[in-house]
């Protein structure tokens, strides 16, 4: 009975191991000067199914540039099962890469992506529709049932406070489960019905059996949840948007039609900054009801010359149910009138809210940020605080901080390792025999030890120790990759 979980780790290990592989010998090729044999062997790491493999083998494709596009493309649209179109996240990275590529000629493969997770996500749409009224037919049929076993003079215990558990429960995965923008399931339909139960007192084991029965029905009602659309169709928006092709405006109002589109489409059509498709913006802006959309047709709208829309998403800030986005979108759009409410959230209690904060603030950049984000090294929050670390921008000031940081022995080591990761990034001294230690031992984490070694890269000294972790078969491959990215980052000095 054990010999299945053994080999399907060994199964598993093997095809991360050949993985692995392919962006080892990608590296060398690419070392080599032999880029179309680098592409093949990137191109293959793409369609991994780990995660972290994929994204690699993207930012590799990334760095050649234009050559990568033609199997970027390929695997945007390949072909292959109804399952696979929706899941496949290497067409999410494709998007991505291409995106970040930058390059005109791939705006029709784009487009073409674009096109069909539409078409797959409506069909899985209208799957989950289907199931939706299926689910509503049976719980009408269960009520009823409920109703009748009421009616009768049986033996009616202290089910009444089993029941009310019971329905407590339900209650509280409905609420999780009714956060659907366009109101796709009706909260009210399925509370009214749960309370008319709740007021019901349920009869020995046939009461007992109507609750199984209502408890499969909700699981299976909280299962048919609408589809979230394909992560490649979001992906391929954003690239058009990053490539800045008009030829996209035409399909991008076509799929702003759809709602939980529009975010993303809308700032998409203000990279790309054709001027004709402000009017068409600017109506649906009058138009939106949805706080969330109004908010991104705001950001848009700025992109796009309006500065008066900048000021209303400032506004924003203070409504504690929008102010998440609202720091979102103030850094993508990059507003300097922003930096002094944004500064401001930085006292706020909640650490998510300080930890976009940090994010937005580094996108917007200039004097009154940095001196923000060197005040958020102070924060009590070791998230917050790393993301300040990693953020900040190199001057006497910032390097007198981290510095204070990698020597406070009082500090959370991996605090200290990304002070001495982000000195060493900037060729300064950051506290190297602490960084040595974690870098070489395996008893560290993974992150501690990825950022040690990133802290190495600005001796010949230390470049040996990287030229061993990075040549040691038996380590760990996120390490070792670690280690080579440090080494090229000390050859370009």
């Amino acid at each position: 009975m054990r010999r299945k979980p053994i080999l399907a780790i060994f199964f598993l290990a093997l095809i991360l191991s050949g993985c692995a592989r392919s962006l080892e010998k990608g590296w060398e090729k690419a070392d080599e000067g032999k880029t179309a044999a680098a592409i093949k062997d990137f191109s293959q790491a793409l369609t991994d199914s780990n995660e972290t493999y994929r994204r690699l083998a993207a930012e590799e494709l990334i760095k050649i540039g234009t050559p990568a596009i033609p199997v970027l493309e390929e695997a945007l649209l390949r072909k292959s099962s109804y399952y696979d179109i929706y899941y496949n996240e290497s067409r999410r990275e494709a998007a991505w890469a291409l995106g970040e590529i930058g390059s005109a000629k791939a705006v029709p493969s784009l487009l073409t992506a674009l096109r069909t997770a539409r078409e797959v996500y409506k069909e899985k749409d209208l799957i989950a529709k289907i199931n939706n009224l299926k689910s509503r037919a049976r719980l009408a049929k269960m009520v009823k049932a409920v109703m009748n076993l009421s009616n009768k003079k049986e033996d009616q215990p202290t089910i009444a406070k089993a029941m009310k558990k019971y329905v407590e429960k339900i209650e509280e995965s409905l609420r999780e489960s009714f956060k659907d923008k366009d109101g796709f399931y009706r909260e009210q339909e399925l509370v009214s019905a749960i309370n008319r139960i709740k007021l019901l007192q349920l009869p020995g084991e046939a009461g007992k059996k109507v609750k199984k029965e209502a408890l499969k029905i909700v699981e299976n009602r909280l299962r048919a949840k609408r589809y979230s659309p394909p992560s490649y169709l979001i992906a391929s928006i954003e690239a058009l948007g990053k490539i800045g092709d008009s030829r996209a405006d035409g399909p991008l109002l076509e799929a702003f039609e759809e709602s939980y589109l529009r975010p993303e489409v809308a700032l998409a059509l203000a990279n790309i900054g054709d001027r004709k498709t402000f009017p068409f913006l600017e109506k649906a802006w009058e138009k939106e009801k949805e706080d969330s959309l109004k908010m991104s047709l705001e950001a848009a709208l700025y992109l796009m010359g309006d500065e008066s829309k900048g000021e209303l998403l400032i506004k924003r800030l203070g409504d504690k149910k929008l102010r998440m986005e609202a720091v979102k979108l103030l850094g993508k759009i990059r507003d300097k009138k922003g930096v002094e409410p944004l500064i401001k959230t930085l006292n706020d209690k909640s650490p998510e809210l300080r930890l976009e904060t940090v994010k937005a603030l580094h996108r917007i950049g200039g004097k009154e940020a940095e001196e923000a984000l060197l005040g958020a090294l102070n924060d009590n929050n070791p998230q917050v605080k790393k993301e300040a670390i990693l953020t900040v921008v190199n001057s006497e000031k910032s390097v007198d901080a981290l510095q204070k940081i990698v020597a406070d022995e009082k500090e959370k080591l991996i605090i200290r390792l990304a002070a001495a990761s982000r000195l060493g990034e900037w060729n300064k001294e950051n506290n190297l025999p602490l960084a040595i230690k974690v870098a070489k031992e395996k008893t560290f984490s993974k992150e501690e030890r990825m950022m040690a070694i990133n802290a190495l890269a600005n001796t010949e000294a230390n470049r040996e120790i990287l030229r061993e972790i990075y040549q040691d078969t038996g380590e760990n491959f996120l390490i070792r990759f670690q280690a080579r990215k440090a080494l090229r980052r000390g050859d370009k000095r």
